[in-house]
């Protein structure tokens, strides 16, 4: 059991000690606890046995920590100032600063323990507050600042974390049914959240529009993006906490007549699985396939549509080739996944996939990934590393297998090259697998869509094997 496992557990029986909770309550928390991944402390507010304040001050105790009353703060006008310099940046991550001292700033947050949560407010606080060089973390309870400067929060502190929770709760409930994006679209009145789900947008909820701005502030400050940039596309990246581990988030902001849309693509590493044969690649297309990785050098190329699942399949390809020791080098937009027996890089402004090809040749590769053939440039590029001993992998955009040969012409690769350097060429679509519970209706268990998932169809054309 992990240490912290034991602090919580300490800490419950803490809450019994000092006549907070009955033994018998404490056994019904943890026997609740068996079915949920809450916090006990969490489990016992709701279940009404103490308030959040009493638990948050014994809380603070047991860790040696300080807890601020927030409402005696507020009722005292003692943090008036600092919430309209800070709160419209801080209330985005459930902080509120209760005082400031020069460069200091000393921040109430109901789980100062959460050290993501600290390296979230840290890096917010040193992106917009520069001058501030120390920052100090209290317990308190954010939600009883329920009236703060209404001239300009025209939206109450309750409501607004209740929006927060609700959000966080969107996104937990995208993991679990393995949405593969969640797209947040503004209107003229309201604001609407879509999952997408086996390639389909599921409206999951719909908000008042005065909630828009402070969704989207939330979600550009934990993904690191400028709140007050609406006007330009944005791009961004965060860690979401979820059944104690992470899931990458990737956060892009786009600007419409009615304000920011904004899309999150979920990259639950969890729950994919880089192996051929899981995949569903078998019989003759997996012998062919497994010969082409067996060669020294040549280009391997899969197409698909967006979606798909190619970066999932060059993956699976890495991880079997992994088992040769070979120096195995990426060159993606964005990482998808991380590999620890691989170098991987991200393509940026100054660094695009042609130099970031020249680039890794100097570093000696046995297998190099380029994330995707877009141009005239990249695919010589990547032919000429194909031809001078190595193995590159790589995809590249049509509409089926035939048409890889017409883009490559499309993008003045010569035949030769073609003929001499390409082992095989792979497409792939994900076919829809109906769900037979509810004969394709549409019920609550596949949120409507009438589809249980979808199978990989696969096709294989190798040259010269």
């Amino acid at each position: 059991m992990a240490v912290v496992e034991y602090q919580a557990q300490d800490m419950m029986h803490h809450f019994v000690s000092c006549g907070l909770l009955s033994i018998d309550q404490l056994n019904i928390i943890l026997e609740e606890q068996k079915s949920t991944t809450k916090q006990a402390d969490q489990i016992g507010h709701e279940l009404n046995f103490y308030t959040k304040d009493a638990s948050l001050q014994l809380k603070a105790k047991f860790y040696d920590l300080e807890y601020i009353d927030l409402a005696h703060y507020v009722e005292n006008g003692l943090i008036g100032e600092y919430l309209q310099q800070y709160n419209d940046i801080l209330l985005a991550l459930s902080a509120v600063v209760y005082r400031a001292e020069s460069n200091q700033l000393f921040l109430a947050v109901e789980d100062p323990l959460d050290i993501v949560l600290k390296d979230i407010v840290r890096d917010a606080i040193y992106k917009y507050f520069p001058k501030i060089t120390n920052i100090f973390f209290a317990f308190g309870n954010i939600d009883k600042l329920t009236s703060m400067n209404h001239e300009q929060q025209h939206v109450p502190t309750v409501e607004k974390n209740e929006i927060i929770s609700e959000l966080d709760a969107l996104i937990e409930k995208a993991i679990d049914y393995s949405a593969s994006d969640i797209h947040i679209k503004p209107d003229e009145k309201m604001t609407c959240l879509y999952f997408r789900i086996h390639g389909k947008l599921v409206l999951q909820k719909t908000w008042h529009k005065k909630f828009e701005a402070r969704l989207l502030s939330r979600l550009k400050i934990l993904s690191g993006l400028d709140i007050a940039q609406s006007r330009m596309p944005q791009s961004g990246r965060y860690s979401f906490k979820f059944h104690n581990r992470f899931v990458d988030l990737r956060v892009s902001t786009h600007p419409t007549i009615h304000g920011e849309k904004l899309a999150i693509r979920i990259l639950d590493t969890h729950k994919v699985r880089h192996d051929l044969e899981f995949l569903g690649i078998e019989g003759d297309n997996l012998k062919v396939l497994k010969r082409c990785l067996a060669q020294k050098q040549g280009l391997m190329l899969v197409s698909g549509a967006t979606g798909s699942g190619k970066t999932t399949t060059l993956y699976a390809c890495l991880d079997y080739l992994n088992k040769s020791g070979f120096n195995i080098m990426t060159l993606e937009d964005p990482v998808e996944s991380c590999l620890s027996y691989a170098s991987q890089m991200e393509i940026s402004q100054s660094v695009g996939y042609v130099d970031g090809i020249r680039s890794i040749l100097r570093q000696d590769p046995d297998v190099i990934l380029v994330g995707e053939i877009r141009d005239e440039d990249t695919a010589k590029m990547a032919f000429r590393a194909a031809m001078t001993g190595h193995l590159v992998l790589s995809t590249i955009h049509t509409q089926s297998l035939d048409g890889i040969l017409a883009r490559l012409d499309d993008l003045s690769v010569k035949a030769h090259m073609v003929n001499d350097f390409l082992l095989c060429s792979m497409y792939q679509e994900l076919q829809l697998q109906y769900h037979e519970k509810c004969h394709m209706k549409g019920c609550p268990e596949c949120l409507g869509t009438g589809v249980k998932g979808r199978a990989l169809k696969f096709q294989l054309k190798s040259y010269g094997l």
